[in-house]
Formats: structure tokens, sequence, C-alpha cells
């Protein structure tokens, strides 16, 4: 299968170096220490055992597994496929089993000679515990930024069998590894070691505080990115001290003595019109059924051009986004059109609108909003903020942002009905109260320079329960404005968008509505 001889003779040496944090290479062993220590065994079996290994894992059943944070296929766990032994019966064994005698062999190699030369190595102890498993990545999968680090998890190893002309560059599903800063191991926005998957080839690391690594999306159709992946375990339990936040955009209150000239050119006449009673009541009633609404051609033509007339340099990757959680372009707000964004979203016309729409208390007068003037607005128990947070986002292939914790604990606005996108219900509540905690409002609105948007690109908005069941898919239409109201436990991503949008962008408005207790 592989002769161990070479890789214990170099033991020593390799031990030094990792003592030392020094770097080694040779024809069969590559040691690097940057940005996280890391090793890489070149052609580990010979040629013929190798090629078994591979049409045995290629009979395998693959499942599909898919997520915000990946898309790839994946065979159940080959952790105890079978420890062979001198000893072993084999009589047990079934036809299944002599079938997979090469994956038997090499989960037994991982077991016994890998884990003691790893041990040696890393002066480490090892757990009998080593879970490993099949993946394919085809063309657009991808594994997004992540570290490893659950409970026992001590190496992170990936085994490679592509072809002999895989090419990282222009086939993709390139290991990348990212650097880190601060206190918490932030990592940084781009990755600073890439490892094209060569065949034959094993790749291990150290699950410490930042490493985290992420897997570049497979760009190649001619064949799959096939490999053995998993890790090797320690007993030694860990408590997280390294946890980072995702920044949550800025917070504006709304404001009442702002020019109508701030909204009115923005917003399509018909949505403005407070003469047809009948079809605010419609679209109201459309949204207490469902919790979701689409208003189309919400926004008017002047505000379109504006969007598409700003300048490239004024959409940029912020400077505290963290690949962990995201990566798109967001409008720098010292652009003009952000000067124009915060008049229209903080205008006590948008709150009004959104209120008489919706149903929803986003307004201090929403009874009379409600009722259109026949009721007045009752008097409030204590002092109450009407709030919003926006993002005027650019979004291009390579972009996405995953599912987070981030307004978990913010007030938010109550609803007539009760009801919210989960399908649970809110008990009725004319005025705020403590156990109103967690609902929102969000905004979502799309701006396609070429009209048209493919699903197969990803780049929807996906909103989850707190099971992680889909519960809601926002495909980008362009100037559809999007309104979902929701709980705290229902969150949302936007999907990863492939290399087969091309040069296709959208730009993508999101807000979100609520109300904090001052």
């Amino acid at each position: 299968m592989t002769d161990t001889n070479q890789l214990f003779s170099r033991l020593t040496a390799i031990k030094h170096c990792v003592s030392g944090n020094v770097d080694y290479t040779d024809c069969t062993v590559t040691l690097q220490n940057e940005p996280f220590r890391h090793v890489m065994l070149h052609k580990l079996l010979d040629e013929q055992f190798y090629m078994n290994l591979k049409n045995e894992l290629l009979q395998l059943k693959f499942y599909p597994k898919e997520c915000d944070l990946f898309k790839l296929r994946q065979s159940c766990d080959l952790g105890n496929i079978g420890l062979i032994d001198d000893d072993a019966d084999d009589d047990d064994d079934d036809d299944d089993d002599d079938d997979l005698e090469s994956l038997k062999l090499f989960v037994q190699f991982l077991k016994i000679d890998l884990k003691s030369w790893i041990c040696s190595v890393f002066d480490i102890q090892l757990t009998d515990e080593v879970n490993v498993s099949g993946s394919i990545y085809n063309q657009t999968d991808y594994l997004l930024c992540h570290d490893d680090k659950l409970e026992g998890r001590k190496i992170a190893f990936i085994y490679y069998l592509v072809d002999e002309d895989w090419n990282g560059w222009k086939d993709g599903g390139n290991l990348r590894l990212f650097s880190c800063f601060g206190e918490n191991f932030t990592p940084r926005q781009e990755p600073c070691k890439i490892i094209s998957p060569s065949s034959n080839t094993f790749v291990m690391f150290e699950v410490v505080p930042g490493s985290y690594h992420d897997v570049s999306e497979v760009l190649t159709n001619r064949s799959p990115r096939l490999a053995l992946s998993g890790w090797f375990h320690t007993a030694n339990s860990f408590k997280r001290s390294d946890e980072i936040t995702d920044p949550v955009p800025s917070a504006h209150k709304m404001c009442r003595d702002l020019d109508l000239d701030q909204f009115v050119p923005w917003v399509n006449d018909s949505y403005v019109d407070q003469t047809d009673i009948d079809r605010i009541l419609r679209i109201r009633q459309a949204f207490e059924d469902e919790s979701i609404l689409e208003l189309n051609d919400f926004f008017t033509s002047e505000w379109i051009e504006a969007v598409f007339n700003t300048k490239e340099k004024w959409f940029r990757l912020p400077a505290n986004q963290c690949p962990v959680f995201a990566r798109y372009k967001r409008l720098d707000e010292k652009s003009g059109l952000f000067g124009l964004l915060l008049g229209l979203m903080r205008h006590e016309m948008m709150f009004a609108l959104l209120c008489q729409l919706t149903g929803v208390d986003l307004h201090p007068d929403s009874t009379a909003l409600l009722s259109f003037g026949e009721e007045q607005t009752p008097q409030r128990c204590g002092e109450l903020s009407y709030c919003c947070e926006f993002e005027l986002r650019k979004i291009e292939k390579g972009f996405y942002s995953i599912l987070t914790d981030r307004h978990k604990s913010q007030k938010s606005p109550n609803l007539s009905n009760g009801k919210m996108i989960n399908g649970t219900t809110k008990h009725e509540n004319a005025n705020f109260k403590e156990e109103d905690d967690g609902f929102s409002l969000y905004l979502h609105s799309f701006f396609l320079p070429k009209g048209t948007w493919d699903e197969t690109w990803g780049g929807f908005v996906v909103y989850v329960d707190e099971e992680g069941e889909e519960i809601q898919r926002i495909i980008p239409k362009h100037n559809c404005l999007t309104l979902a109201y929701v709980d705290s436990e229902t969150k949302s991503f936007l999907k990863y968008v492939n290399g087969c949008a091309g040069n296709n962008v959208y730009y993508h408005l999101i807000g979100r509505f609520y109300v904090d207790t001052e």
C-alpha cells in the first residue's frame, strides 16, 4: 500500500522543525507553519492501491449536502468500515465489504500507522476515534470559511483522489488558508495560502484557534473533486474563547422633520396614494395572511437610475467584514447615494407607509394610520423609538452571507394579526410590551441591471426556522420590494453566488424595521 519507512525515517528531522517552528520540505513531506501548521504528504500510496481505492470510493453512494455554508456530495462515515488485523475473521464479511477491501485497509492505515506518525511529529495524544468520509465536489460546489473547532477535533485531513491533470487555478476546489488578527483570531478577508488539489496527496493541519480555511468553488465539469477527509480526535476538552461576532449595521431613528422631496420622488405614486383605501386593505390582508408580501415596481425609475449610475468605487468590501459571516460589497456612507438612501429609509413617510401596508406597529400614530383617521392612537406606556437598519449591497459571483444571531436581543414591532413568517402565532397586542421581543419587519428590494436573475446562480435570500429548515426563499426580481415579518428564531442568509453568474450583478437593498424602548 505504502512504504511507511519513508515517513518514519524523516521523523527526527520533521520533529525538530516542528519544535523550532521551522518549515521543512522534501520529495515526500512538506511542513509549513503559516498561517497555521499544516503538512502535505506527497504520493502517499503506491499507484495500484491508489487506483483501487479511488474505484472503490466511486462505488459508494454519495448524498447531496447543502446549507448556507457548503454545497457538495458526501458518503456515510467510513471510520468504522472495518479494522483489518492478522486475527480478523473474514468469514463474516459480506460481499459489499469484500468489494471495499482497499477502503478498509486505508482506514486501518489512518488509525494505526498515520496516527502514530502524527502523534510523534506533533507530540500529541490522539484517541482511537477517526472520522472519515468521501466527498465529491462537482461544478459550483464549495465550502465557505470556517475553523473546524468542534469538541474533540485535533487534526483535520484531506486525501485527494483527483485526476492527475487537476489544476486548482483553472478547475477550482482549492484548499485556502486564512491568517488571523486580534485576540479573537478574526480571519482576514482574503486567504494567504492556497493549496491546489493534487492526486495522491494527503494534507493535514492542526485544529487550533484561528485555523480558518475554505474550499473554493469547483469551476470544472469534466471531473469531480474526489477526496477522503475527516478528523483525528483528542480526549482533551476545550472551551471556546475566540468567538467572533458579525457587525450589525448602524441603527437610525425615524425622523419626522425631513422634507417630502426626500421621500416622494423615490417611491411609486401608486403606493403613496391614500385615496384607494380598498387597494391598501387588500395589500394589508395579503400580508396578514402570509406574513410576506411582494410589491412590484415599488421604487421610481429615478431611484433605480441613481443606483445604477453610482460609481463602482462607492461599493466596497467593508473593512470590518469577516469571511466567516459574509462577503459582499456595500455602499459607502460617504457617497451621495447613501445620503439619499438615509433620508428615504428613516423618513416618517416610509415608516407610515410600511405600517399602513402591513399592519405592523411602526409609527407613533399607527392606530390612526391603520384606521385611516377614524381612530386615535391611545397613549403609549413608556417611550418608544421607531428604528431601521439598512444596507445597499452589490452582489456578484463569489458573494454570500451565512446565518447569524446578530439581532437576537433587540426589540421589535407588534403585528396586528399576530403572525410571522415561521407560521407560529404571536398574541394580539395593541401596544408594544416585553413579550413582543424579537419580531422584525424585513425589507428586501433588488435592482437588476440586466432585468433578470437565474436562480441556479444562487444569490437568493433564504429564511430558515430554528431547526434550520427552509421556510421562505426570495428570488431577486427587478424593483420588487419584498416585506417579511419574522421572529428572533427565524434567520436568513444570502445563498453563495456561483461562477455560472458570470459578469451578472445586482444591487440588494436590505432593511430591518423595529421598535426599541428608550
